[in-house]
């Protein structure tokens, strides 16, 4: 599967490859800056392919001002061991790094997205709404994604750089794990058929688990529960209010669920129960209309009001009180309010 070139060779090239990407990022920057328009800058490279370096020289060319680009990393946020568990926190804390760097008018930069089509369709969503172009840079592409075997002596070098950076502070990252994000990012490559164009335009959406999902408790997913979203958001008080839906997508994904079992409620027989739980048996909630909330502020959650007899049912079997089932839809305040006040099923139905 992998072939070999001269190593000193690849060390060259690759310095080469991050001077050609750096003047291209520049160039689209500077465009951008006379057209008054707001860019945002994906780097698609695979670990030790100098991205971090390029931001500090892409910084530095601006004079460090942050308020002409800001930029955020997996880097950033993983641990000096990395931790591929963490991996999606850390992803979800860059597209919040990256929707508020827009928000606030900057050119925006983001090191190590991923090498996957679906990890960057959020990012297609921010820079709709708010009306940014979005430029992709990918290095080395001939060497790792676009070619029919893997350069070895790239992988080698890559490795060998990583552990450098170790070696003065940096993130501890061995082959395996690079070896490993090639081995993902060709799978999606080929699975959006093999051609660049193609791929870096191709922004699906991501991958759910239908049914019980544990995620800060226990929450429920299902097609039905999607038609219910996708319905009341057509609502017209609430349509253009897309920057609102794109801070809850940023935080829980683009997704839709029904929070079933808080965290608090959890126990270790509640969790067995729902991990082998038939989903044939689980009979579809229903649509009561659209809620809001408003705190002292003004800020505002809308969720859709749930009925739902079979989750009542679920919870009194384990003792727990009835809950306002609900599906958030979005809020305009910097996190969902829902929790915080108080809720009147008959009040707050607008």
């Amino acid at each position: 599967m992998y072939f070999n070139i001269n190593i000193n060779k690849m060390e060259t090239y690759l310095i080469q490859e991050s001077e050609r990407i750096f003047n291209e990022i520049v160039t689209q920057i500077d465009k951008s800056i006379i057209y008054g328009e707001l860019c945002l800058i994906i780097i698609i490279g695979m670990p030790g392919s100098g991205k971090t370096t390029l931001w500090n020289r892409i910084h530095a060319h601006y004079n460090n001002d942050v308020k002409i680009i800001g930029m955020s990393s997996a880097d950033l946020y993983m641990p000096i061991i990395f931790d591929f568990n963490l991996l999606g926190e850390c992803h979800r804390k860059c597209i919040s790094d990256i929707f508020n760097c827009i928000e606030s008018g900057h050119h925006a930069f983001v090191d190590n997205t991923g090498a996957n089509s679906a990890f960057n369709t959020i990012y297609k969503y921010i820079c709709d709404v708010m009306g940014a172009k979005m430029c992709k840079f990918i290095f080395s592409v001939d060497k790792w994604l676009d070619c029919e075997k893997v350069n070895t002596e790239f992988v080698d070098t890559l490795e060998k750089r990583c552990l450098n950076r170790h070696k003065l502070g940096g993130k501890k990252i061995d082959k395996q794990i690079i070896t490993g994000a090639i081995e993902r990012s060709r799978f999606d490559f080929k699975k959006e058929g093999g051609n660049l164009d193609t791929w870096l335009n191709t922004y699906p959406i991501p991958f759910y688990k239908k049914g019980f999902s544990k995620f800060e408790g226990y929450i429920y997913r299902s097609d039905v529960i999607d038609n219910i979203a996708d319905d009341s958001i057509s609502d017209s008080r609430i349509i253009n209010r897309k920057k609102d839906i794109l801070r809850k997508q940023i935080r829980n994904g683009i997704e839709n669920h029904i929070t079933v079992i808080s965290n608090e409620e959890l126990s270790d027989e509640i969790e067995l129960y729902l991990e082998h739980m038939n989903l044939d048996s689980v009979e579809q909630p229903i649509s009561r209309g659209i809620g809001k909330c408003v705190n002292s502020n003004g800020d505002d959650t809308i969720f859709v009001v749930i009925e739902w007899e079979w989750g009542d049912k679920l919870r009194e079997q384990f003792g727990l009180s009835k809950k306002n089932f609900h599906i958030t839809l979005m809020w305009s305040g910097e996190h969902n309010i829902y929790d915080e006040v108080t809720r009147d099923l008959e009040s707050i139905n607008w």
